[in-house]
């Protein structure tokens, strides 16, 4: 029996919802979404390739994805104390990202903690270090076709 099992070549279409776990546990849920894809040509996240590999239409599963695979781990060598001079003052609050424009180039950084001369700054990504979980209902999975391929292809930009 040829059971179409998800594996390269196959068409998939799949339902997902994803929640962003951040580093202190909190969590900020997305918006289920339905998507279609070629597996081994349009590449996914390592972790939810890995789960989709061998699973079929019908199947439900939870996959966790690590915070390397989405964000980056939070690096703390990139937390630093910067002077305040030149900084907007009104954009300086404890928690929140400051945002400019310096010289052509878009500074930003988390602001941690505000000291009277100076600012501690996280330059890493706002959600460094946070995983998730997805949330995966497969939907169809068949052979894909010329014209499955040909877009796929295409949405990559390899047209």
């Amino acid at each position: 029996m040829n059971e179409n099992r998800i594996g390269n070549g196959k068409w998939v279409r799949l339902r997902y919802a994803q929640k962003l776990i951040l580093r202190d546990g909190h969590e900020v849920c997305g918006q289920s979404r339905t998507v279609s894809f070629v597996f081994g040509i349009e590449r996914q996240m390592a972790s939810i390739e890995k789960a989709l590999d061998g699973r079929r239409a019908g199947d439900r599963l939870t996959v966790d994805i690590p915070a390397e695979e989405l964000f980056g781990a939070h690096d703390p060598d990139l937390e630093r104390v910067i002077p305040r001079g030149g900084l907007k003052k009104a954009r300086l609050k404890e928690g929140s990202v400051y945002r400019e424009i310096k010289q052509g180039a878009v500074v930003s950084f988390v602001v941690k903690n505000l000291y009277e001369n100076s600012v501690l700054a996280d330059f890493n990504h706002p959600y460094a270090g946070a995983g998730a979980r997805g949330e995966i209902d497969i939907l169809e999975v068949r052979d894909a076709d010329k014209n499955d391929i040909r877009e796929a292809h295409d949405r990559m930009g390899c047209g």
